[in-house]
């Protein structure tokens, strides 16, 4: 009798241990998906973005891993690889279509890529319906900027007090001295190594016979010239457009409309956004400068940016390109901006790009003549240029940041991945 009371109470401890091991197992568990902060409140589990984009391209057959040169953030290194969904052909390009969709901030965007702190980067594609994103869009269509006959007004900021403008389609008088370069002194500029002939050689001109002016022309194109004084050069005018510390004065008119829009939709959310480069590469082609180079510069040829005609890599010059909310040079008011040029070319297929409606990229395209251009895609998925103050459509773009969960969804266009 004895050896049968040993047994139970034996019994009865093992079995107490046991059910004790498995409520501190499932409390353990289930403390992964609580957040206590007065009340106890079920987060349910999900999946970082990042990470599906990531396993799409270890997979390699809608997303691939990009190799090319990167920097995504002002103030932090690359610590992480960048994946972009890509459609080889239209079979995978109509796949992807129902894969890339998210629904973040009460709207629709797809996911184009990751960065190279760990975020995904989304463009804006319209307004959810009965929990689905079955459409595209934009928020609305803006000039990029209010005039066009400045290299500046290829700007997403630029400074209006230095800008030069085109001045006339005219040709000099008759008979006017040429000059390869230009001294000033007391308020007077002097053409130096002078010729009669308006060549790639010979820009400046006092459009007189005696090589001396308070205003001094420079031809840039054909017969297309801007007028420059206080003892500046053509080499100082582009740099103060373009590139020097106190280029980003004045709001473009496409960014105060894209900022608008987030004042009044997304502030709230501001902390779902990494401080991510949003690029408006204004630095010239390595291959041409022409006209706008006086030592040597062809007559009849444009001024070209960087993406005039490259998608080589996503990395941007000059600091006061690279436009975020850390970046005192330039300096954005929302982590808000638009896709760029070779990022939207990664794509790789139209199908991808189109939207049924033409829309701004961040792009610089060139000075053409008096007009400025900037890349766009138009409404069937390709690309083009566009002069700055006509309206098209504005997509705005944000990245979401490092480690941001899904908490349901499928990326279709009929189950989107939502963020909230």
């Amino acid at each position: 009798m004895k050896n049968n009371y040993n047994f139970f109470i034996t019994l009865f401890i093992t079995i107490q241990c046991f059910i004790t091991t498995l409520i501190s197992v499932g409390f353990g568990a289930l403390n992964q998906n609580l957040n206590i902060a007065g009340d106890i409140e079920y987060r349910a589990p999900g999946i970082p973005l990042y990470d599906v984009l990531e396993a799409e391209a270890n997979v390699g057959t809608y997303a691939k891993e990009y190799t090319g040169s990167h920097h995504d953030s002002f103030t932090e290194e690359p610590t992480k690889s960048i994946y972009y969904w890509y459609g080889s052909n239209d079979t995978n390009a109509t796949a992807i279509l129902d894969k890339w969709n998210v629904i973040f901030g009460g709207f629709c965007w797809r996911m184009i890529r990751t960065t190279d702190t760990g975020g995904v980067k989304l463009v804006y594609n319209g307004t959810p319906s009965l929990g689905r994103c079955n459409n595209t869009g934009t928020i609305g269509t803006s000039a990029f900027n209010p005039s066009y006959n400045s290299p500046a007004h290829v700007g997403y900021m630029y400074n209006p007090s230095t800008l030069i403008t085109s001045t006339a389609n005219s040709a000099a008088t008759s008979g006017s001295l040429f000059g390869k370069g230009i001294s000033y002194s007391g308020g007077t500029y002097t053409l130096t190594n002078t010729s009669t002939t308006y060549d790639a050689n010979h820009h400046y001109t006092c459009n007189n016979t005696t090589g001396t002016c308070s205003t001094v022309r420079y031809y840039y194109y054909i017969n297309w010239y801007t007028e420059i004084n206080d003892g500046r050069t053509i080499e100082e005018c582009l740099e103060d457009m373009l590139s020097a510390d106190s280029t980003n004065q004045t709001d473009s008119t496409i960014k105060a409309y894209i900022d608008n829009w987030y004042a009044s939709n997304l502030t709230s959310y501001t902390s779902y956004l990494e401080d991510t480069i949003f690029c408006n590469d204004r630095s010239q082609s390595n291959q041409q400068t022409n006209g706008w180079n006086p030592n040597g510069g062809s007559e009849t040829g444009y001024l070209e940016f960087k993406n005039y005609n490259s998608n080589s890599d996503l990395s941007c010059t000059n600091d006061t390109d690279k436009f975020s909310v850390s970046n005192n040079k330039a300096k954005l008011t929302y982590p808000v901006g638009l896709l760029t040029y070779p990022e939207i070319y990664l794509l790789n297929n139209s199908n991808l790009r189109k939207t049924g409606e033409s829309y701004w990229l961040m792009s610089p395209n060139r000075f053409s003549a008096n007009y400025a251009n900037e890349r766009y895609v138009d409404s069937t998925g390709n690309y083009g240029k566009y002069i700055v103050n006509l309206g098209m459509g504005v997509r705005p773009t944000i990245s979401l940041t490092p480690g941001i969960e899904y908490t349901g969804g499928t990326g279709s266009k009929s189950d989107p991945y939502v963020v909230e």
